[in-house]
């Protein structure tokens, strides 16, 4: 269980703080207080996992060792969890909330209908 940044209470577990994001966070038990991982740590992670599993494949294909990349595999899967384990915790308040799920809500009708954006 990982503490909520409003009062200090083990109330989030790892699932919650895991799936949580600014326009779905986890909501703490005790307060009632949204809190999220930011956006900027967790993209970060999932850049440097792309790098890590681009460069094993890379590897592989150059050792012809396929054993090469199911270990770069493993080993991104790895840091992100480790990552996503060490990371902070930050209250997202409701006004927050608002626009991530209003931007959320865009995002997805770009990708569904990329001819009215275009």
């Amino acid at each position: 269980m990982y503490r909520c940044p409003s009062c200090e209470k083990k109330t989030i577990s790892f699932v919650h703080k895991w799936l949580s994001w600014s326009a779905a966070p986890a909501r703490c038990s005790e307060c009632g207080n949204a809190a999220a991982i930011s956006i900027t740590a967790s993209s970060g992670f999932l850049a440097a996992v792309a790098i890590l599993v681009t460069l094993s494949g890379f590897a592989a294909i150059w050792a012809q060792a396929a054993w090469l990349f199911v270990l770069g595999v493993t080993a991104a899967i790895a840091y992100y969890f480790w990552c996503q384990h060490a990371a902070r915790l930050s209250v997202v308040t409701e006004k927050e909330l608002k626009v991530a799920k209003r931007s959320a809500l865009l995002g997805l009708l770009m990708a569904a209908f990329p001819a009215w954006f275009g």
